[in-house]
């Protein structure tokens, strides 16, 4: 899947085009970096029509999942986009450009030989950064207190101001996605943050 995000983009790709359309536009831009199959994405769109929203994911047959509710449901303000996330924000999206980026259950699973390929850390960070409005956010999401330890690390220093998202209570959700729904079901401990770009 990454090799395949990895590939040259072609910019008469209809979501491609729409997604820089978005980004160039003067509306409130938000990310969902590894937005799986949507529900997020799909859920916030429609909840926020006057706000862009664009959903990233290495896995085109995601996206295409995604791409396929936002027509069914006519949400014009979302677009689904297949790339690697690093890639697409250094590619793609200027400085202060977005108000809110989302990272929930990041993905590679952070275990065993897929932790060297693990999405946050301060590169990503950086270019986190670098496209956030000043006073916008990342907010991030995991069961994985080991991962958590790490984020917090990538976005610890003076750039960023540290809000802890508490553990929900019992019936409450964070974020309300499949991953959320699974790994609550599971009995998983969930850790989640906002970081603030200063």
């Amino acid at each position: 899947m990454l090799a395949e995000a990895n590939r040259p983009r072609d910019l008469r790709d209809p979501s491609l085009g729409r997604a820089l359309r978005f980004i160039h536009s003067a509306g409130e831009l938000e990310l969902d970096i590894g937005c799986g199959f949507g529900h997020f994405l799909v859920r916030d769109a429609e909840a926020f029509s006057q706000k862009l929203f664009i959903g990233v994911d290495v896995s085109s047959e995601r996206v295409r999942v995604i791409n396929r509710a936002l027509e069914t449901l006519a949400i014009e303000n979302a677009i689904g986009l297949q790339d690697e996330a690093v890639n697409f924000l250094r590619s793609h999206v200027p400085e202060w450009r977005v108000s809110t980026i989302h990272v929930y259950f990041p993905t590679p699973n952070p275990s065993g030989h897929y932790t060297q390929s693990r999405l946050i850390d301060r590169a990503f960070a950086a270019e986190v950064h670098r496209v956030l409005v000043p006073g916008g956010c990342i907010r991030i999401v995991t069961d994985h207190d080991q991962y958590f330890r790490e984020i917090r690390q990538a976005f610890s220093g003076a750039d960023w101001w540290r809000l802890e998202w508490g553990t929900p209570s019992s019936g409450a959700w964070l974020v309300n996605t499949s991953y959320e729904w699974l790994y609550r079901s599971l009995g998983h401990r969930i850790y989640a943050a906002h970081f603030v770009r200063l």
